[in-house]
């Protein structure tokens, strides 16, 4: 599965940042939200949501391997 949209997102939101806090509405499996990872400098923050367990699970496993990222359940 390739994030519907994802690299239009990632360069309107993310490209070019200089920082910032971010939000993911929908985190599902997290393709949004490693492009927008992989594009934030380091003094860049991500929030995401979701309300599948699973899916919170797979978020906290990116919350671990990247300090800037934090999943919500929600």
């Amino acid at each position: 599965h390739y994030p519907a949209l994802c690299d239009a997102v990632v360069q309107k939101l993310i490209t070019p940042s200089t920082g910032g806090i971010y939000v993911d509405g929908t985190f599902g499996r997290g393709g949004h939200s490693k492009a927008m990872l992989a594009a934030m400098p380091p003094s860049g923050r991500l929030h995401a949501f979701d309300l599948d367990p699973e899916a919170v699970k797979v978020g906290k496993k990116l919350m671990k391997e990247d300090p800037r990222f934090i999943i919500h359940h929600a």
